[in-house]
């Protein structure tokens, strides 16, 4: 989850492409992974299909009579059960590349932002354990999974 400001989602022109910022970030990013792994690999393949999609939270129908702090809340425990549920890891903390040990206070330094966490889908510290290893209600499992 990322929070984003009006400089983050302007739409400069980036040569020939009217792109947002945030966006063209990303794209850059995956873009120059990919030709670096393509390279030490000696290889042309696309690594990244489908594209990688951005869905925005401040505007998103949700399904049911959940508010947007339920979804937001589960949104947040899901990208931190992601790994464990594609069976990447047997435990949430074996995943580097997870803020799961920041919020877990296994990590006291990330860029995550606790305290917006906390504003935006009340995140708090003594339960988070105990939610991430529960499992996300079957209904908001669909809604995640749709859009694939």
């Amino acid at each position: 989850m990322i929070s984003t400001n009006e400089n983050s989602v302007s739409t400069p022109k980036q040569g020939n492409l009217i792109i947002e910022k945030l966006t063209n970030g990303f794209r850059k990013l995956l873009s120059g992974y990919a030709h670096q792994f393509n390279k030490k690999n000696n290889s042309t393949a696309s690594l990244f299909r489908p594209k990688t999609e951005a869905k925005d939270l401040s505007v998103r129908q949700i399904k049911g009579n959940y508010n947007n702090i339920d979804y937001y809340l589960n949104c947040f425990y899901y990208i931190h059960q992601n790994p464990f549920r594609h069976k990447l890891v047997k435990d949430f903390c074996e995943w580097k590349y997870s803020s799961f040990k920041f919020y877990s206070s296994e990590r006291q330094k990330d860029m995550c932002n606790k305290q917006l966490a906390s504003k935006i889908c009340d995140y708090d510290n003594p339960t988070f354990l105990n939610t991430v290893y529960n499992r996300i209600p079957d209904e908001f499992l669909d809604f995640f999974e749709e859009d694939r």
